[in-house]
């Protein structure tokens, strides 16, 4: 699970879907984007992962191996459900936006052959010379569902600081709307 955040106009700001009314666990909520580990999440990202690699991702949270797979699927479900693509260009050329002409087309494109299972994370990568921000998402923090529950999920929470140059947007598919609140309001609301 990924959390998004902004300063915004009132303070930090966090970016939040809403599940759609037919999903399996917590159909309607708003939740944070985030899913679960694909068996593609495994591949090597290495290569394609800036400021961190597996073992010190898998250090990070607590794993004996396999913690970069946990953050590339965070970075791979941000993109897939709220459109953000967590990375930066190789060459030094900062944080990906999708103001320039065509790029939003194309990052658009990308996150639905992502999402279907068309195209890896690495691809994209590769064709678009980035470096996913893993080693910028910070572990905030590890839930298990309680014994006894029908499903159970063990989750992993990060926190990153959304690009300025990308406007998060919900898929239409798995979630149903998005918004930008201050932490306390979402609570007040729920």
């Amino acid at each position: 699970t990924a959390m998004l955040l902004r300063d915004g106009g009132q303070g930090l700001e966090v970016f939040m879907v809403q599940r759609t009314h037919s999903a399996s666990f917590a159909r309607s909520q708003f939740v944070f984007p985030g899913g679960r580990v694909d068996e593609a999440d495994h591949a090597d990202f290495e290569p394609v992962c800036d400021g961190i690699d597996d073992a010190t991702a898998s250090s990070r949270l607590g794993l004996v191996a396999g913690g970069l797979a946990w953050l590339v699927a965070a970075i791979r479900e941000c993109f897939e459900e709220a459109g953000v693509l967590l990375a930066r260009h190789r060459d030094g050329g900062g944080i990906v936006g999708f103001d320039a002409p065509d790029a939003s087309a194309r990052f658009a494109s990308a996150r639905r052959e992502i999402h279907a299972g068309r195209r890896s994370l690495v691809d994209l990568c590769t064709a678009e010379n980035l470096l996913l921000l893993a080693g910028e998402m910070h572990v905030v923090a590890h839930w298990v569902t309680p014994v006894g529950e029908r499903r159970r999920f063990d989750t992993r929470f990060f926190v990153a600081r959304a690009p300025e140059a990308q406007e998060p947007l919900h898929d239409d598919n798995e979630t149903i709307a998005s918004l930008w609140v201050r932490p306390a309001d979402a609570l007040a609301r729920w």
